[in-house]
């Protein structure tokens, strides 16, 4: 992890030419970045994965000269995260550290800055850094004017009242940029949810989603019904999705070549009309690349996904590189994930599309 503050000028009388306040205000900013790991494995397939109480772990949390005891006394009761995540951004004292660092940077801003205008503050990261920067934001939020956290390749996070928590404070903003098919978005399991918005990068288009699942109040929509399922149905791809240079090449030879189609300015909404088929010959295009695919092909892939999200009780998930399917239905009797496993089980081996073990 590292503190990147970047100022466009250091005083008005550095500057030559002319002087743009306004967009010198908007080039200054303080960056809290956290590296990535290739180790993603053990902190999102493990079957023993943990949540943990968000905040620093005792005594930490008891001490009256804590700098983050304002954010320790307004964290509401419930809100979980996953546990490596906490302790890689609360261990040892680092976020005790960040803080300090960030604040520094400000004071000195408002020392040689007669204005007094707080640069932005950022966090960022890929993969398990994308998780710990979103953590961090929350944090920081407590103590700057606005903070936004853009990540790439960001797992899931926290639990249902964590996920309420992010989305409800008003001076964060939190963007997780997904790339295509990328499997990593997409864990751990069902106990783990999304905070913040989606923005997924497409084979077609790139497209924004509310608060990831929507708003039928506000009239957003969430991300497609597919959008879990299809990921582990072609496990391979989605796996080289995640790696930082794909994100790299989508943003430079796609986004700068396009900004229309590849930039979002608005998030999607609820149509009257039925999306859903839309959503899914979209995404096999976006599976199947440049190769050719029969019609029989395409419906056998769109009848998979049409049935296994309908359902609304399965997720699949990676289990040490076999393809396993797990009832996501917390109140599921015993005995039905097995019923469904075998279910999809011979769908899958039927067509010849892929292999299903079922472990």
């Amino acid at each position: 992890m590292i503190v990147i503050s970047r100022t466009a000028f250091t005083n008005s009388t550095t500057t030559t030419g002319a002087y743009d306040e306004e967009e010198d205000s908007l080039e200054d900013y303080v960056a809290v970045v956290y590296a990535g790991t290739d180790d993603f494995k053990t902190f999102l397939t493990d079957a023993h994965v943990r949540m943990t109480k968000f905040g620093p772990a005792p005594p930490s949390n008891t001490s009256s000269s804590s700098n983050l005891q304002p954010f320790i006394d307004g964290i509401p009761s419930g809100v979980n995260v996953h546990a490596g995540f906490n302790n890689a951004v609360f261990g040892y004292d680092l976020m005790e550290r960040v803080l300090d660092a960030v604040t520094s940077v400000m004071e000195v801003d408002r020392t040689n800055n007669d204005n007094e205008v707080e640069r932005k503050v950022l966090t960022t990261g890929h993969s398990l850094g994308g998780a710990d920067s979103v953590l961090c934001a929350v944090v920081l939020s407590y103590y700057f004017t606005f903070v936004t956290s853009v990540s790439v390749g960001c797992p899931k996070t926290g639990n249902g009242v964590w996920r309420g928590y992010v989305n409800s404070i008003p001076n964060v903003a939190v963007w997780r940029v997904v790339n295509k098919l990328d499997l990593v978005p997409r864990m751990p399991d069902f106990r783990f949810k999304h905070a913040g918005h989606t923005i997924q990068l497409g084979h077609k288009v790139t497209k924004a989603y509310y608060h990831h699942d929507g708003d039928s109040d506000l009239g957003y929509r969430g991300v497609p019904f597919n959008w879990s399922a299809s990921s582990y149905f072609l496990a391979p791809i989605a796996g080289y999705d995640h790696l930082i240079g794909q994100y790299i090449k989508y943003l430079t030879k796609k986004c700068l070549s396009d900004e229309d189609k590849y930039y979002v300015n608005r998030f999607e909404r609820i149509t009257d009309g039925d999306y859903e088929e839309e959503e899914v010959d979209e995404r096999i295009d976006g599976e199947y690349g440049d190769t050719e695919v029969d019609d029989s092909q395409r419906e056998m892939t769109r009848q998979f996904f049409l049935e296994l999200e309908a359902d609304g009780k399965m997720q699949m998930k990676d289990n040490e590189s076999k393809m396993i399917i797990q009832i996501s239905n917390e109140s599921a009797e015993y005995g039905e994930e097995e019923k469904y496993a075998q279910h999809y089980s011979k769908r899958i081996t039927d067509s010849k599309m892929t292999t299903l073990e079922i472990s």
